[in-house]
């Protein structure tokens, strides 16, 4: 297990969009809806976007309105990735 901390506005979009895929099995996610939606974002923003929509995603909610996580997003892709709530 890696724990990495943001440290700017965007940095979360970047870290998801360079996730080696072999070298773990999905990320967990602690913050509120703008930290998760950098996240999916930057999982969506790979041109391998479909394998990443099967990539692991948990959300621990730690923010003000935590909507995110209790409107429950469907994936964009057919591949259903699995959500930890």
């Amino acid at each position: 297990m890696q724990v990495v901390a943001t440290t700017h506005r965007g940095h979360a979009r970047e870290i998801a969009a360079n996730i080696d895929y072999k070298q773990s099995s999905g990320i967990i996610v602690a913050g509120g809806d703008g930290m998760v939606s950098e996240v999916m974002s930057g999982l969506m923003d790979r041109t391998d976007d479909c394998v990443a929509s099967g990539y692991a995603v948990g959300i621990i909610p730690s923010g003000t309105a935590n909507a995110m996580v209790r409107t429950k997003p469907q994936p964009p892709c057919k591949a259903s990735a699995p959500m930890v709530w």
